[in-house]
């Protein structure tokens, strides 16, 4: 427990000095996380639980998303309505790949198949909000990306 609440704070704190500590607070609070003194039906069921230290490192994963997010915007110089446009694609990727991963349906291949096609139809869809010229810098910082992680 004590591990627990320093990571959590550790997380906010991290968050709250990049601008996010609002964000996190709230999403940590929000009524889909049931608390912990409540067993979730995984763990009635005699599921898996969830990990102590996983609710920190996903508020940490969350904001170094949203940090990545606002500097690609910044970089790319969105207006506000492509802001907007950009924000409710990636909450429509978020939901339709969250609902690949819960259908006990498909087999694993299948999932990441369709992650992957839904990954790929976002990209898609953010590229055609994009004017020439930002297309042309996202390419840029694409290309600078690659060359980083690939070597030159």
């Amino acid at each position: 427990m004590k591990t627990l609440l320093t990571r959590t704070i550790l997380a906010v704190g991290f968050a709250g000095s990049l601008g996010l500590g609002a964000v996190a607070l709230a999403e940590s609070s929000s009524p889909s996380t049931p608390p912990p003194s409540q067993p979730t039906s995984a763990a009635q069921a005699g599921g898996p639980s969830v990990h102590p230290g996983a609710v920190a490192q996903s508020l940490h994963r969350q904001a170094l998303r949203r940090m990545r997010m606002r500097r690609l915007a910044r970089r790319l110089q969105l207006t506000e309505p492509q802001r907007a446009a950009a924000g409710q694609l990636h909450e429509k990727a978020i939901a339709e790949i969250r609902t690949a991963r819960a259908d006990p349906t498909l087999t694993k291949d299948q999932k990441v198949a369709r992650i992957r096609a839904t990954v790929q139809a976002g990209r898609a869809d953010f590229v055609n909000l994009l004017t020439p010229d930002q297309r042309a810098k996202l390419d840029r910082i694409e290309s600078r990306r690659e060359c980083r992680l690939t070597g030159p």
